[in-house]
């Protein structure tokens, strides 16, 4: 799982601190071993962003000098544009745990048509459905193709899987969602007497923010699938967004064709009744050979679908 943070707009803090911002925030994603970046509103009205796929190469704005270039080579960072002298407008952060190929093409935020998006959760493409071009292996790219191309309510159009989302739009607003499975919080504090909104995926790293910021939050987490809108002038909006599926709708998956749902509690309960009922299922395997916890086992064939444990029905041997 990758690790987002956000602020809703940086005006009224310096340069130095929010150098220190990104620094702290990095520290505190520090599980997240595969990248990391932030972006920010630059100079001449253009994006600044730098992408590190070794995040300890990251230890402040200017980017690692030619001496770590001799050793590392380029590839491993990229950086554009320029910090305004007067900062201000939304701050997106992400920490990368990869579930693709390590490069800076597949790294975060992703820019398509002057947005500039972040991404943590795993998406696939649905079957029959053309999608948008990619330039990266990185699903995290359909993602941000549709939010900028088509809209956040064309997800359920194109992809399953989860997702949360940081962004900043082409007029600078702060865009954030999530579904039902991803984290993500949000606290409020004031910076130089303006409320702020503070966004992350856990609240490690919302306190660290805090004591760089000088804030005591208190972070909840934010409802899922409500798109926030938060302009860089002018009052936050919310939208309601159509939900779309963390998983692929229920097929056959069992040779012998057998398809069905059992609630959590009938789940073991249900064991003799499927012995019987189900082709090729070894009479000798104990009820203790299911998986207790499915939706917790990455390995399992198990998992939960509004609300009902879906099966083929095949047991786990010990």
């Amino acid at each position: 799982m990758c690790q987002l943070f956000a602020i809703s707009n940086v005006a009224g803090i310096t340069p130095a601190k929010l150098e220190r911002l990104a620094v702290v925030t990095r520290r505190a994603m520090s599980s997240q071993k595969d990248g990391f970046s932030f972006a920010m509103c630059g100079a001449g009205n253009q994006p600044y962003l730098q992408r590190y796929v070794e995040p300890n190469l990251f230890s402040g704005f200017n980017p690692p000098t030619h001496l770590m270039e001799k050793i590392f080579g380029q590839s491993l960072w990229a950086s554009s544009g320029k910090m305004a002298k007067t900062p201000k407008g939304p701050m997106i952060i992400h920490g990368r745990t990869a579930t693709n190929e390590v490069s800076l093409t597949n790294s975060h935020p992703f820019v398509v048509e002057k947005w500039v998006i972040a991404h943590n959760g795993v998406v696939t493409p649905k079957t029959g459905v053309a999608q948008l071009p990619r330039v990266s292996t990185n699903d995290s790219e359909y993602v941000a193709n549709i939010l900028a191309l088509k809209g956040a309510n064309a997800m359920v159009e194109y992809i399953w899987g989860y997702m949360a989302v940081v962004a900043i739009s082409p007029d600078k607003s702060l865009v954030v969602f999530k579904d039902a499975r991803a984290s993500l919080k949000v606290a409020e504090g004031v910076i130089a007497g303006v409320p702020r909104l503070l966004f992350g995926t856990t609240d490690s790293i919302l306190s660290a923010a805090g004591r760089v910021l000088e804030l005591a939050l208190t972070p909840v987490d934010i409802p899922s699938f409500l798109k926030i809108t938060i302009p860089e002038t002018g009052e936050l909006s919310v939208e309601a967004l159509v939900e779309w599926q963390s998983a692929p709708a229920v097929v056959d998956r069992f040779p012998g064709g057998f398809t069905g749902h059992i609630t959590r509690p009938s789940f073991q309960d249900q064991y003799k009744e499927l012995q019987g009922s189900v082709e090729g299922l070894d009479a000798d395997v104990p009820p203790s050979s299911f998986v207790d916890d499915p939706e917790e086992d990455p390995n399992s064939p198990f998992y939960v679908q509004d609300g009902l444990m879906t099966s083929p029905y095949r047991p786990r041997y010990q």
